[in-house]
């Protein structure tokens, strides 16, 4: 393969690792292109990223080659040692078709250069009783945590706080798998001792509870009772939202005295109580889970409501009647907000002007 295919191929590859669609084969082939790199280090990486992004000491060019390197850290920080070298490997390809681009195909880019709009960057939080807070690293079970303070009482109620930008995906002590969404406060008892598994929410969760037929799991989310005995379901119990929405996926569950099938959506308005069922994709909240972000006909004001929870941008609208324009698209999550303005551009019904984290939405 000469050069000029070579890079492009390795390129492609990139593309698809970004995007999440890359095959393992292909990520084999993607290793083997930037084999012979000898860029499988942390400090030449570095070094790469900082020659090639702030040649001349620019201003403009250090706080880019600084975002760069940031976002590289964070993305190999999960690692073990033999992956973590795979995949610092391919950054450094990544760097160097980027390098290229910004040098050749788009001269004094970094003139004016203003940062992307970008996923908020924290962790989560385990807080106990008595107020100690302990960040929670990435891919670690709530349990791992818990061994640093073997005193915590069994009946002891844990927070767990998921900041902007974020989800934590973590197995409660009956065995009930939980999924927190952005900004989401989620209390629990360290182990449920008692007749019922209760649970407090605030934000955003998917539940797939182990059955227990003795002990019903109790969901309660700003005052709506969500109880189930073993079932998967996503509830939405936002602060400042007006309802709290539960969507069954599996088994059945009763919202405030009313029964769901799968399939179905309670709607709860916290003004007066009332509860609307409507239909619902079920599947769609699990596809979330797994990575998925599914707007299905939703008013763009929803969708900029739901993107600000991720990302960190203000956004106003021109006009105000596109606040309600509905939308339906599916794609993966992604760290780059512009894969999503392009996408909605397409559709011919709105321009995204965008000036650092600001947006301005209009026709």
């Amino acid at each position: 393969m000469d050069k000029y295919r070579e890079s492009a191929r390795t390129a492609e590859l990139i593309s698809k690792l970004l995007c999440d669609t890359i095959s393992p084969e292909e990520e084999k082939e993607l290793t083997s292109l930037i084999g012979n790199s000898g860029l499988g280090d942390e400090a030449s990486l570095e070094r790469l990223i900082r020659q090639d992004f702030n040649p001349e000491g620019e201003t403009a060019g250090k706080m880019l080659a600084d975002d760069v390197w940031n976002a590289v850290r964070k993305r190999t920080t999960a690692y073990s040692k033999s992956r973590k070298r795979t995949v610092i490997g391919i950054a450094a390809a990544a760097v160097i078709i980027i390098a290229v681009a910004l040098r050749i195909g788009a001269p004094g880019v970094l003139d004016g250069w203003q940062p992307e709009i970008r996923l908020a960057a924290c962790e989560p939080t385990l807080e106990l009783p008595g107020g100690e807070v302990f960040t929670i690293p990435a891919e670690t079970e709530v349990i791992k945590v818990l061994e640093e303070k073997p005193e915590t009482p069994e009946d002891a109620i844990l927070t767990i706080s998921v900041p902007k930008g974020m989800t934590y995906s973590f197995t409660m002590d009956d065995s009930s798998k939980v999924h927190l969404f952005p900004e989401t406060r989620l209390k629990f008892p360290r182990s449920f001792n008692g007749p019922t598994r209760g649970v407090t929410l605030e934000g955003e969760a998917f539940f797939e509870v182990a059955r227990d037929q003795g002990r019903p799991f109790v969901v309660d989310a700003g005052g709506v009772d969500i109880n189930v005995l073993g079932t998967s379901f996503n509830v939405r119990s936002y602060a400042g939202l007006p309802n709290v929405e539960t969507a069954l996926v599996s088994g059945s569950v009763e919202v405030n005295g009313h029964i769901l099938v799968p399939d179905q959506l309670a709607i709860v308005a916290r003004a007066d109580g009332r509860v609307d069922i409507v239909p619902a994709n079920g599947e769609m909240y699990r596809e979330r889970t797994a990575g998925m972000w599914v707007f299905d006909y939703l008013p763009l004001g929803e969708i900029m409501r739901e993107l600000g929870r991720w990302f960190e941008f203000d956004y106003e609208f021109a006009d105000p009647a596109l606040m309600q324009k509905r939308f339906r698209f599916k794609l993966p999550n992604t760290s780059d907000f512009s894969r999503i303005s392009e996408l909605m551009e397409k559709t011919g019904e709105m321009k995204f002007n965008v000036k650092g984290n600001k947006i301005v939405i209009s026709q």
